[in-house]
C-alpha cells in the first residue's frame, strides 16, 4: 500500500496552485495588452446584417406563394400580372429547375403611358441545366406610376442570350 505523507500532499498542492496562476491571465487568450483596433470600413458584415433589397429592386416570389403553383399549367411564358395596379408587376416565367440557368431579375422601366420594359439578365457560360421544370416569379415596382384600367404592353427583355424580347399585353 503506497504512503502518502504530508510533505507530498504539500508538494502537489504547491505544484496545482503554481500551474493554476500560471494558466490564468488578466486578458483573453491570445490577445495583448494592446487595446483592439476600431472596426474598419472594410471589415464585411455578416449575412444576419443584409439589407433588404433596395427600394425599386425586383423582389422573388416565395416557392410556396400559390401563384407559382397556378403559373404551373400554363402554356406561355413570360406571364406578366399586376402585383398593385399601377405600381408593382409580377412576372413568372418558366424553366430549369437548375438556379444557374435562371435568368437574374434587372428591373423595370416605364417607357411611356402604355409601355413598360422589364429586364434580365440571361444566364451565361457553359451551363449544366437540370430538365425538370419548375416556374420563377418575381415582383417589380415601378419607377414611375402607369394607368392600370388601360391596357399596357410590357416588354420582357434577357430572358435568352442572344433571344429577342417577348412582349405580353396586360389588359386592364
Amino acid at each position: 500500500m503506497t504512503t502518502i505523507t504530508r510533505t507530498t500532499l504539500a508538494l502537489l498542492a504547491a505544484g496545482a496552485l503554481a500551474l493554476t496562476a500560471a494558466c490564468s491571465t488578466t486578458s483573453s487568450p491570445g490577445s495583448s495588452d494592446e487595446p483592439s483596433p476600431e472596426p474598419s470600413s472594410t471589415t464585411s458584415p455578416s449575412p444576419i446584417d443584409a439589407d433588404p433589397p433596395a427600394a425599386g429592386d425586383p423582389t422573388p416570389i416565395p416557392d410556396d406563394d400559390p401563384r407559382l403553383s397556378d403559373a404551373m399549367g400554363s402554356q406561355t411564358f413570360p406571364i406578366v400580372e399586376w402585383a398593385e395596379e399601377g405600381t408593382t408587376l409580377t412576372v413568372m416565367i418558366g424553366g430549369s429547375g437548375s438556379a444557374a440557368c435562371v435568368p437574374a431579375p434587372v428591373g423595370a422601366t416605364v417607357e411611356s403611358e402604355s409601355a413598360i420594359t422589364v429586364e434580365f439578365t440571361p444566364p451565361t457560360g457553359d451551363l449544366m441545366c437540370t430538365a425538370d421544370f419548375r416556374v420563377y416569379g418575381w415582383e417589380f415596382p415601378l419607377d414611375g406610376e402607369v394607368d392600370a384600367t388601360q391596357g399596357i404592353d410590357v416588354t420582357v427583355e434577357g430572358m435568352q442570350e442572344q433571344g429577342d424580347p417577348v412582349v405580353v399585353p396586360l389588359a386592364p
